[in-house]
């Protein structure tokens, strides 16, 4: 089982308290670096995939689309109350979510899959639900993939980033 622990300090890294569970959730489920968010408001926000389908396998499929949400400064946590599941319908994987808040206020989830392209799912509720997962079918996507969503800060605009090649050693191939 995949868990996501994190530990505080509050002088300069001096010294940390005991660990404290992100994730409060049965099952594989991960939060992949640099995928916190804080919202306006200081909700703090944990976007994760988790291993809902094939759990037994070690098949790297069958994972959806998630957050975790804090509105305590991180000492505890909730799960959304839905996932974002292309799986159970058409065999896609939601994996390394992003969000990004957007103008409106509503979320944007930003994820990877294998099937060439990446998807997309909206929360109005700060990551409590989501909305039916839809694939990007304008953007190509390689399932190297490890997606990043930002907001460009003099404009607002949407950045989207993601490996475009499997990482592979030209020299130990």
């Amino acid at each position: 089982y995949a868990k996501v622990f994190y530990r505080r300090s509050a002088d300069e890294g001096q010294t940390w308290t005991e660990q404290l569970l992100v994730t409060p959730y049965p099952g594989y489920t991960l939060v992949h670096n640099d995928k916190l968010r804080s919202l306006k408001d200081g909700r703090i926000i944990a976007m994760a995939e988790h291993k809902e389908h094939l759990p037994s396998t070690s098949d790297h499929s069958g994972f959806v689309g998630m957050c975790f949400y804090s509105d305590d400064n991180g000492h505890s946590w909730h799960p959304s109350k839905n996932k974002v599941d292309l799986y159970k319908t058409q065999k896609v994987e939601v994996q390394e979510a992003d969000a990004v808040e957007l103008k409106d206020g509503r979320i944007l989830m930003f994820a990877r899959t294998y099937s060439g392209h990446p998807v997309r799912a909206y929360s109005g509720d700060r990551g409590e639900t989501w909305s039916e997962g839809q694939m990007i079918k304008e953007l190509q996507m390689p399932y190297a993939g490890l997606p990043t969503v930002r907001r460009m800060p003099p404009t607002g605009d949407l950045l989207f980033i993601w490996i475009t090649e499997r990482s592979v050693d030209k020299e130990n191939p």
